[in-house]
């Protein structure tokens, strides 16, 4: 479990240096051990965010969490893996951000 994300991390750095990469479903369980491994780096990636930040994951189990309070915040909607990814700091996440517009234009700006 130890190494589990940073071969997945690293794993989709490759794919994703493709051109036409897609994001790509993972099973359940993967999905599942990989969003109880979201927290921690969310919240150091995104601790001097500039408002909140709250990830929201759409597959398996669903869940959600606060990676950074503040306001206005934005939601960060995708898959575990997307959420991963991103909290890694992953500009080539495939989420979906919503909220307040300009705390979205200030998210993408310097996130994704």
């Amino acid at each position: 479990m130890v190494n589990l994300v940073e071969y997945v991390v690293h794993h989709e750095d490759v794919l994703r240096a493709q051109p036409n990469w897609q994001a790509r479903e993972l099973p359940a369980d993967l999905g599942d051990d990989l969003w109880s491994k979201v927290s921690m780096p969310a919240r150091r990636t995104f601790r001097n965010a500039k408002g909140g930040v709250r990830f929201i994951r759409t597959d398996g189990s669903r869940g959600a969490l606060v990676a950074s309070e503040g306001e206005p915040f934005v939601t960060v909607t995708g898959s575990a893996l997307e959420l991963l990814m991103l909290a890694f700091g992953r500009s080539k996440a495939d989420v979906t951000v919503d909220g307040d517009a300009d705390a979205v234009d200030h998210f993408r700006t310097h996130y994704l």
